[in-house]
């Protein structure tokens, strides 16, 4: 993994971040609810700097580059907190797209119901009229934290999918929902193709 500075973004705000030629590896996502970019009730890393830290509970942007492939993914892995889409500059070919995970259906409006369990969701706070959290939906994983959910020394044979709400047609069917995910959630550019990534918050 590879340091990238966090950016404030306000709403319809942009930031951009540049990749250090060596980066392999690395992951992004959104932190709510901070006191100076710090203490995230949503997202947080245990520091200002999250470098060598990373997250749980959240929405995840995963990217690895090789020599010929840019490979990303959103993760659900852990739990759904955040509205993502991910752009690729270029879409040529079935396995380079456009990927997208809507909060509303996961976390539901105020017209229309959530996707997500009533067990797994936690609902978000107010304090003083003021809101001091989001909800947001945990995986089974996340929630049970049992081997047979977190799929713990499995296999992709033996490990059953879970949290299957979130592969919703509605929701996210492009994200992983759990560990051995990939057949339907991994995807990849050719480098040569690729200059930049865009990747879009809808936070609730």
């Amino acid at each position: 993994m590879q340091p990238i500075l966090p950016g404030i973004l306000r709403p319809n705000g942009s930031y951009t971040a540049l990749l250090p030629d060596e980066a392999s590896a690395g992951r992004l996502w959104a932190r709510q609810y901070c006191e100076d970019g710090a203490n995230c009730a949503i997202g947080d890393c245990g520091s200002s700097d999250c470098w060598s830290h990373s997250s749980d509970n959240t929405t995840l942007f995963e990217f690895t580059l090789n020599a010929d492939t840019f490979w990303y993914d959103i993760s659900l892995v852990d739990a759904f907190t955040c509205g993502m889409t991910v752009v690729p500059e270029v879409e040529d070919s079935l396995r380079c797209k456009t990927i997208a995970c809507p909060y509303e259906s996961i976390l539901g409006t105020s017209h229309q119901p959530p996707l997500c369990p009533k067990e797994n969701l936690i609902l978000g706070t107010m304090t003083a009229g003021q809101a001091t959290t989001a909800p947001y939906c945990l995986s089974d994983c996340r929630l049970y934290g049992s081997d047979e959910y977190c799929c713990r020394g499995g296999t992709p044979q033996s490990c059953q999918p879970s949290s299957t709400w979130f592969k919703n047609v509605n929701a996210c069917p492009h994200a992983y929902s759990y560990a051995f995910d990939d057949a339907s959630s991994l995807w990849g550019c050719d480098v040569r193709d690729v200059n930049h990534i865009s990747v879009r918050f809808n936070c609730p």
